[in-house]
């Protein structure tokens, strides 16, 4: 991967980094600021920039997990151990104004007026390391409205993609009008069983039912165990064999978003940009790479229907993956094709890199009436035994006998992506950090543009960064903000 200038931008937790690590800050005794060396903080300037041209030549882009309102009350175990009180006695910071002022300083710079801590307070900046984007790609946005009015009053327009079903929170993309024309823009629903989803523009689903049809196919079959309706035996059903189609996979309610912008400055250049959620499940890995994959071809189809080339155009991908940066779906991005292998009955776990226990201990057997047979030996007709070995048995993995014909399944895609978080093939510690998990699960993919620089997660170390859990009072969200820059 390329070399791309690092950026420091938070405080550290220990006194002898006590002061804003900062290039041109003076030596000597640290500067003296509130209390704020017990929390992590985003720094959210760019380093000072030399000899890079003027910012119009450039174009900066956000990718920002904000951690909706609904979300943050409903799952109140990952951020505080007061789950169980009421929410008006949860944290003052939690609250949605708190932290939406937060999320505009981060953005935006310092903000008159503000009643949050000012993060910027007694920093050496100039207006060229604010983050100031033009491009700003959010997830889990379920109060897009007073978004918008805020975001508006910076120049900006938006675009919001609601989540299927009962959902209340979605994408939303912001650009900045002066810079940047809208030329066309696409959703992307990836629940597909519902009646009435919006139109795809590839027929990529064809092909994407007959590859998850052949792998479900030769997935080795679970045989559960169950207790008969006489309860004096033991019976074992296997699971169905025939795949039930792409609406068995495709039918979850997150979505994408497809827009293509012209610079104002340089009519003849375009750019495309995608922002996605995809699926937190970690042990479905088969649905995050299908709508992975689908939101790859709709792009594919999205740049011909406007008679452009996925080769030469510039194009973004940017979102809450979901996948870490050893799973499946991270190596389809980066090395544009994976090959999944059927042969373990987990491997829908396994695609996503977020479940790190070890598959349980499975048994294959040959068939199921031999298991039921071996089962019920010494048991059959006595229901208390029959209830015991049932209690003995339920929880283990049988699964019948691997075929000898196994083929693994191919996904491939055009695009030659680079990731702009991954130095020397090393993606940041985490992107998001909670009580229950510290992963990297966010990305910005780009293609056909020259990276030149990013916005650092933290200088802490990993060991340090990981006692920490956001939201805080200095940082609005669950996971932290991406930015980069790009030469247009």
């Amino acid at each position: 991967s390329e070399k791309v200038p690092q950026v420091p931008f938070c405080i550290s937790s220990r006194m002898s980094e006590s002061r804003w690590k900062h290039p041109g800050r003076p030596r000597g005794k640290p500067t003296h600021h509130r209390r704020t060396n017990h929390v992590t903080l985003q720094r959210c300037l760019f380093r000072r920039s030399q000899g890079q041209g003027t910012k119009n030549k450039n174009l900066r882009i956000v990718s920002y997990n904000i951690l909706a309102d609904s979300l943050l009350y409903k799952h109140l175990y990952l951020y505080v151990y007061t789950s169980h009180l009421p929410r008006e006695k949860q944290p003052y910071y939690f609250k949605w104004e708190y932290r939406k002022e937060l999320l505009l300083q981060q953005l935006f710079g310092p903000r008159p007026r503000s009643s949050v801590p000012r993060i910027f307070e007694r920093l050496r900046f100039n207006d060229e390391q604010l983050v100031r984007p033009d491009i700003v790609c959010l997830q889990e946005v379920d109060m897009f409205d007073d978004l918008a009015d805020s975001f508006r009053a910076e120049n900006f327009s938006g675009l919001f993609k609601q989540r299927t079903g009962e959902r209340l929170d979605g994408c939303a993309l912001f650009y900045r009008k002066n810079k940047l024309e809208l030329l066309a823009n696409h959703n992307v629903e990836f629940n597909r069983s519902l009646p009435g989803c919006t139109g795809l523009l590839s027929d990529h689903l064809s092909a994407a039912n007959a590859i998850m049809g052949n792998l479900h196919n030769q997935t080795p079959q679970r045989v559960s165990v169950e207790v008969s309706d006489d309860k004096k035996r033991i019976v074992c059903i296997k699971e169905p064999e025939d795949f039930p189609g792409m609406s068995y996979i495709l039918d979850r309610d997150n979505i994408a978003m497809i827009a293509l912008f012209r610079v104002l400055n340089d009519p003849g250049k375009i750019i495309c940009i995608a922002n996605t959620h995809l699926l937190f499940n970690p042990k479905r890995g088969d649905i995050k790479l299908a709508q992975i994959d689908l939101l790859l071809h709709e792009i594919m189809a999205f740049l011909g229907k406007n008679n452009l080339s996925c080769e030469t155009t510039p194009l973004i991908v940017c979102g809450d993956f979901n996948s870490t940066s050893y799973s499946s779906i991270y190596h389809y991005m980066e090395q544009n094709s994976v090959t999944v292998d059927p042969g373990s009955p987990f491997w829908r776990r396994a695609l996503s890199g977020l479940c790190n226990n070890k598959d349980p201990p499975i048994s294959f057997v040959p068939s199921v009436e031999e298991l039921e047979k071996n089962l019920n030996l010494g048991v059959e007709g006595d229901e208390q035994k029959v209830y015991h070995k049932y209690l003995q048995e339920r929880e283990k993995y049988y699964f019948l006998s691997r075929r000898s014909d196994q083929e693994p399944e191919h996904f491939a895609h055009p695009f030659k992506f680079t990731s702009s978080y991954c130095i020397n093939g090393k993606e940041p510690y985490c992107t998001s950090l909670h009580r229950k998990a510290q992963e990297t699960v966010d990305y910005i993919w780009h293609t056909n543009l020259q990276h030149k620089q990013y916005l650092q997660i933290s200088h802490l170390p990993s060991d340090e960064l990981s006692k920490h859990v956001i939201p805080n009072r200095f940082h609005p969200s669950d996971h932290f903000m991406l930015a980069s820059e790009f030469s247009l």
